[in-house]
């Protein structure tokens, strides 16, 4: 990344300079800043499925360890947002418990799609947490 970065510099003051390769090296500054920065986002031993989804195990049982046993939520679910909205249907009345508001929440959220229009806070309380439900199948 800093060869790239040098390699740039060196292209834009050389080609300012009226040098014959200085474009040269600024176009291989730009095309090595943009491999090695694109890198990080590559399959490779470190940054694959299964280690994506060994780290995501891994911080639900970090969490589960971290919440009190009467936690109302399973850990997968603990979110500010997903409590706020289970509290706003306990408000509303639409369930007696937590275990209801949960439900009630996640038939919520199955409702949601493309085609339903919602307020930018609701999307943005949707956005927040729907993968969260969808990764672990609603259970």
């Amino acid at each position: 990344m800093l060869a790239g970065a040098a390699a740039l510099v060196y292209g834009i003051i050389s080609w300012r300079n009226g040098g014959d390769f200085g474009m040269y090296f600024a176009l291989f500054g730009f095309a090595a800043i943009f491999f090695f920065s694109g890198a990080h986002v590559l399959p490779t031993a470190k940054n694959n499925k299964k280690a994506v989804a060994r780290a995501w195990e891994e911080a639900q049982a970090n969490l589960a360890h971290v919440l009190p046993d009467d936690f109302p939520l399973p850990a997968r679910y603990a979110h500010p947002v997903v409590l706020t909205r289970m509290i706003r249907i306990l408000r509303e009345g639409r369930a007696q418990s937590a275990d209801e508001a949960l439900e009630v929440l996640k038939s919520d959220l199955k409702a949601l799609n493309a085609d339903v229009q919602v307020s930018q806070e609701e999307y943005d309380e949707v956005v927040a947490i729907k993968s969260m439900f969808l990764l672990s199948d609603y259970q």
